[in-house]
């Protein structure tokens, strides 16, 4: 209108209206949306273990979080054997019951061998490029567990179904974050396997070789466990699903999967040692594997020794959980009574791309730990191998020595 005034009042009164409007958009908080609820979630009353099932979440992890679990393929494995063996199958060809390997460990001509592993995973990150990237990296930390120089790969793709032009453009981004891992790692992609389902998955089968078979640490010479990134992909990602994580968080994470295990493997290779990569199982699981491979019956581990990433204790303290976490839990036999702290549950979170785990001599640990933070590699020592006890000891200090 043609009225015009000036006044304080009115000046402050306009501030006030709009601070409080603006303020209802700084913090959208808002919860996720619901998932899709599969046919195995209709009826939770019937499934004994439906507390513990990823079947009855009401969302369901990606990456490692979205694997079988232990149990599940441990036991599955064995039934499948027994099946196989009572429909004529020849036992000199059938797989041994477990799954303490990572890879398949072959022997090549003129000495040494050739190793061989396989991984997939879902699509944990809307980036294509990374999403490749971390597939890669993921894929390759087997190789790399077990004392070998990755060569050759194959790929294995699931493209969600979308329009030609659009399928096209994210595959060429899966590919090529893909390739750059690779060829990071020196190793040359040689074919593989695409096709159309209902979620997008990226994995790779990868050759490697290797000279020398890894040695396992001797009890007199106090064998100790070192990892070499943070634990808690699992956590942040399921908090990043939930609309809980911050994004700084969430871009660590991502950072960390993308991040190879190769300068790590290069300079734990010259102890040669026994060693697994952290993945879908949590550091609780993939440590009793350890142990198991080295002869030992038990593992004790630092809780306050263990590398986590930035949010994830925060995210675990607020009851976030992966959905494969509970599951991850029911696993590992405990050999003590616990409280389930951040620290603990972290134990059971599963990794996508996480870092190695080698079973090393205590002297030669300490002097490998400062070689990898040199490097610029997380060098952590976060327990010990014993025969004292089955299972997993969660100490809450310093690594318990009785």
């Amino acid at each position: 209108g043609k009225h015009v005034s000036h006044s304080r009042s009115a000046w402050w009164l306009k501030k006030w209206i709009d601070r409080r409007w603006m303020a209802k958009y700084t913090k959208l908080s808002m919860p996720p949306p619901p998932a899709p609820r599969p046919l195995a979630g209709l009826q939770p009353e019937r499934a004994g273990d439906a507390a513990i099932d990823p079947a009855f979440e009401a969302m369901r992890c990606l990456g490692c979080g979205a694997k079988t679990s232990h149990e599940t393929l441990e036991t599955a494995l064995q039934d499948a054997i027994v099946i196989a063996r009572d429909l004529g199958a020849d036992a000199d060809l059938l797989p041994v019951a477990g799954l303490s390997e990572d890879s398949a460990i072959l022997p090549a001509q003129g000495g040494g061998n050739l190793v061989q592993s396989v991984d997939v995973i879902s699509e944990i990150t809307s980036d294509p490029f990374q999403l490749g990237q971390i597939a890669a990296v993921h894929a390759l930390s087997d190789i790399y567990a077990a004392n070998a120089t990755p060569q050759q790969a194959l790929a294995i793709i699931n493209m969600a179904p979308a329009r030609v032009d659009l399928q096209r453009e994210h595959l060429t981004q899966i590919m090529a974050g893909s390739l750059m891992a690779l060829a990071e790692s020196g190793t040359l992609l040689v074919g593989g396997h695409t096709s159309e389902t209902d979620a997008t998955t990226v994995g790779f089968a990868v050759t490697g070789t290797r000279s020398h078979a890894p040695r396992p640490p001797r009890l007199e010479d106090d064998p100790v466990l070192v990892i070499t990134k943070p634990v808690g992909t699992g956590v942040v990602m399921a908090g990043a699903m939930q609309l809980v994580a911050d994004g700084d968080w969430v871009k660590s994470a991502l950072t960390s999967m993308a991040a190879s295990n190769g300068v790590a493997a290069d300079l734990l290779a010259a102890d040669c040692p026994v060693m697994t990569d952290v993945t879908g199982f949590g550091l609780a699981r993939h440590a009793l594997n350890l142990a198991e491979r080295c002869r030992y019956s038990g593992v004790e581990i630092s809780l306050s020794a263990v590398p986590l990433l930035d949010g994830a204790d925060i995210l675990l303290d607020k009851g976030i959980r992966s959905s494969l976490h509970d599951q991850n839990a029911a696993s590992v036999r405990l050999a003590q009574a616990v409280t389930d702290t951040a620290r603990h549950a972290a134990l059971f979170d599963p990794q996508t791309s996480g870092g190695l785990l080698a079973a090393l001599p205590r002297a030669r640990a300490e002097d490998m730990v400062g070689r990898l933070r040199a490097a610029g590699q997380t060098g952590v020592i976060i327990g010990r191998l014993t025969n004292a006890w089955t299972g997993l000891y969660s100490a809450h200090n310093s690594a318990h020595r009785g």
